[in-house]
């Protein structure tokens, strides 16, 4: 054997004693510097693969977790191999910062609990690598005080439109009286619906793609006239469905209606269609969606 090649062989046997005595040192996940919980020997244990490449350096299986392994859907730590603050709900605090309620996750998704069962810290991992990015929910709405995005119904245009009794009225830009309610509150926008069923042969709508991207729509839904008559005898009506299924429905909307606020859930809704019809007869009401606007938590 050469002098070169017996050089060569002892530091690899160095390197791999050294890495062996790291491993053994890495005994239990750790926080990183950048607040994420790694554990080095539980990664390069699990996934040799990596550990061939890297041994059981801690920075360069982070580094190998944090630019490949994430995406891949390895776990950075053992599965119950790190504690998690509960915020009650079943929603908890997961190392990284992020809320999510185990129990919730794997009811709701049953494809992802038939895979991986229902250890919390393997399906935050499927959550953070894949679900996300697939509009699954890491938590029941409304189990968390959560932030919203907000964005104007108006913004959005309507990709089908049926009739023309639907039109919306910004304060500012539309004539006194179009974007206020019979009791006298002021919205900033308005969408009114100004014909009647018999007007429209029941057929007045408008649908708008929303693709899944938003969680709550919120309005306040008043009856509206710019005559001073009033017939408390007539009601119209609106009707709010999602991907066919009605979210909300009020078919009797008149003079004595006092305004109230909606606030429907429209999870993963990619059609929203919006009906909405006049009282009948010419001293009818008009029927309008205060404010209409559609959420979007921010997880």
């Amino acid at each position: 054997m050469s002098r070169k090649l017996a050089k060569t062989l002892v530091a690899l046997s160095m390197m791999a004693v050294l890495s062996e005595n790291r491993l053994t040192a890495m005994a239990a996940p750790k926080t990183m510097p950048d607040g994420n919980t790694f554990d080095a020997a539980f990664y390069a244990s699990t996934y040799p693969d990596v550990a061939a490449v890297f041994g059981g350096d801690e920075e360069l299986l982070y580094h190998h977790y944090l630019t490949c392994g994430k995406a891949e859907g390895r776990l950075p730590y053992a599965p119950g191999g790190s504690a998690s603050v509960s915020t009650g709900n079943n929603v908890q605090t997961m190392p990284d910062g992020g809320k999510f309620d185990a129990t919730y996750y794997a009811s709701t998704y049953p494809d992802i609990k038939a895979v991986l069962g229902t250890d919390a810290n393997a399906l935050y991992a499927h959550y953070i690598n894949c679900g996300k990015a697939e509009g699954r929910r890491p938590y029941a709405p409304g189990a968390v005080s959560a932030n919203y995005a907000a964005t104007e119904l108006l913004s959005l245009k309507a990709y089908e439109t049926k009739n023309h009794g639907m039109n919306f009225y910004k304060k500012g830009q539309s004539f006194p009286g179009t974007y206020s309610d019979i009791y006298g509150n002021e919205y900033q926008c308005v969408l009114t619906g100004s014909l009647s069923l018999s007007q429209t042969n029941g057929q007045q709508y408008r649908k708008y793609y929303l693709n899944g991207q938003y969680d709550r729509f919120q309005a306040t839904v008043a009856p509206r006239t710019l005559l001073d008559y009033r017939d408390s005898t007539t009601a119209g009506q609106i009707i709010i469905s999602g991907d066919g299924k009605i979210l909300f429905a009020d078919r009797a909307i008149s003079t004595a209606t006092r305004p109230y606020k909606i606030d429907l859930d429209i999870t993963g809704v990619t059609d929203l269609k919006i009906e909405m019809f006049s009282a009948e007869g010419g001293w009818g009401i008009d029927v309008i969606l205060g404010d209409p606007i559609l959420l979007k938590e921010n997880f």
